[in-house]
């Protein structure tokens, strides 16, 4: 597989370092070419911004056997474009992320993270966007060793649901229900709040800070409940609902805007034999994963543990 990572952070934020040191690994050997294009700064909320009308540069900041590196001072749709359009032209799978806090719900309108691959979808290429819902020192290792166990498992369904892209939300590793596997869930109506802050400059000309404030949601006390009904295919669980009470999210998005008896990709009496398709294929994957990253990470732990005893 030729694999392209990017985010929205910067090709040096911690949340992309993790995840290319991890696919860089490749102990698998399943990864042809891992190529890295992402911003030389953080574009949070950059939404799918695309530079037109100045120069996008970029620079090779890294290059050892399969693995290359390069920043670009363009957005994430832009790092999509330069590499599908110049450093690689059969991109197999684009990942975006890791995003240091989640990206669910109405968000993913502005998020920079999942424009990555939604860009990447308008020239057939599958993506994964992935976001740690922490905010506060994120610790991305079990995060990474997820996605790479995950994406080696589910690369087999790739070819066939190539229109159909993967949000993943995980929640922080001390939070994660480490009982429950991943949830194959739908997106929520859920939005990070907009603020405004006036001021004024030294010559009383007005201008604003525009601002986030997260939007807190409860926990659910009987959310294993709902978990059973889930696995009966009695409930579905939004990506919200799932981060929230300690679960990973993998939510199936498909771009097609049109309000329609038949959309442009799939025939309406034909969505729910796909969506159960792929719930079926996520939930294979995932599920090995899930139980292969525990314990990757259990050693991990066990290792650094030793070492500092």
């Amino acid at each position: 597989m030729n694999i392209l990572i990017t985010n929205d952070d910067g090709y040096n934020s911690e949340g992309i370092i993790s995840l290319y040191h991890q696919f860089g690994e490749d102990e698998e050997n399943f990864i042809n070419r891992l190529i890295v294009v992402a911003p030389d700064r953080e574009r949070s909320v950059s939404g799918h911004s695309i530079t037109y009308q100045i120069p996008v540069r970029i620079k090779e900041v890294y290059k050892d056997g399969k693995m290359e590196i390069f920043s670009c001072t363009g957005s994430p749709a832009d790092c999509v474009i330069i590499a599908n359009g110049y450093l690689e032209k059969n991109i197999d799978l684009i990942i975006s992320g890791i995003n240091r806090g989640a990206n669910m719900g109405l968000d993913l309108m502005v998020s920079g993270t999942f424009s990555a691959v939604s860009e990447g979808y308008i020239y057939g290429i599958p993506g994964i966007s992935v976001s740690l819902f922490q905010y506060d020192d994120p610790d991305y290792t079990f995060a990474s060793i997820f996605m790479y166990e995950f994406v080696e498992n589910y690369k087999n369904y790739l070819p066939k649901f190539r229109d159909i892209l993967l949000n993943v939300n995980i929640p922080p590793f001390k939070d994660l229900k480490k009982d429950v596997n991943p949830l194959v869930t739908y997106q929520s109506d859920f939005r990070h709040l907009a603020y405004l802050e006036a001021r004024h400059d030294p010559r009383q000309n007005l201008y604003f800070w525009i601002y986030w404030k997260r939007n807190n949601y409860t926990v659910d006390e009987n959310f294993y409940e709902k978990i059973e009904r889930y696995v009966q295919g009695e409930e579905e669980i939004s990506d919200i609902e799932a981060v929230y009470n300690g679960c990973i999210s993998i939510t199936p998005i498909l771009l097609d805007f049109n309000l329609r008896r038949d959309s442009k990709k799939f025939k309406k009496k034909d969505l729910e034999k796909v969506f159960i398709e792929i719930k079926e294929a996520i939930n294979k994957s995932a599920s090995i994963a899930f139980a292969n990253s525990l314990n990757k990470i259990g050693n991990y732990f066990l290792s650094v543990k030793k070492k500092g005893e």
